[in-house]
């Protein structure tokens, strides 16, 4: 594929897998999760350092393939989540940790006509492999995720961001007093309290228009 039929997409604004995936942790972290980072940084070092940093680099490929491939290979990312605001947590941090393993699922390859000798990525779309969730005692839980592949677009970041709140909003473990509130009233509170949080991710990843819809 050339550099002109790049431009025929109608999605451009499909990213790399580092891009796609720094700006995902921007998103939940502004909606109030923490996300493990691959290393620490200083608060001084530089941008390069601090945007690497974020990302935890899942592949298949052992050293010597990444080295042989020419960034050809499918690369992704292990996201560890853990939620530090209401409605799972009252306080503080909370006692579920979520990670998910998602990989480059499908790409197209295409020649700059500026350096034709070095093939450029777009990423169509990601798959994800594996999904865990434990307590804060290590505790497994029996997880279950919408595994439907992610879109390398703005409108796959919300639909990740969509499923990461509700598995979060299904199985995280907290304590919160709800004082006389029947469980009905707390399911329909939490899931408000979710909605809200959404609405502020999907505005944070984009989009502006019926945030509030999807709850």
């Amino acid at each position: 594929m050339n550099w002109k039929d790049i431009l025929k997409f109608d999605d451009m604004m499909r990213e790399t897998w580092r891009e796609f995936g720094g700006k995902l942790i921007d998103i939940l972290k502004s909606t109030g999760f923490e996300v493990k980072s691959a290393y620490h940084v200083e608060e001084n070092a530089d941008d390069w350092n601090k945007q690497h940093a974020k990302i935890r680099p899942y592949t298949h490929m052992t050293e010597e393939e990444e080295q042989s491939n020419e960034g050809m290979g499918a690369y992704g990312h292990e996201l560890i989540i853990t939620d530090r605001e209401e409605p799972f947590v009252s306080s503080g941090y909370g006692t579920a940790t979520l990670t998910i393993k998602f990989i480059e699922d499908d790409w197209v390859t295409y020649s700059n006509p500026r350096n034709e000798d070095i093939p450029h990525k777009r990423v169509t779309d990601f798959k994800i492999e594996e999904v865990s969730m434990t307590t804060g005692a290590k505790r497994n839980i029996d997880v279950k995720m919408d595994m439907g592949n992610i879109d390398n677009s703005q409108s796959g970041l919300r639909d990740f961001l969509q499923r990461i709140l509700e598995v979060f909003k299904k199985y995280a473990e907290y304590d919160e007093d709800y004082g006389d509130m029947s469980e009905e009233e707390i399911r329909e509170e939490r899931g408000a309290r979710a909605g809200r949080r959404y609405a502020g991710g999907a505005w944070a990843a984009g989009h502006r228009d019926n945030v509030w819809d999807d709850y």
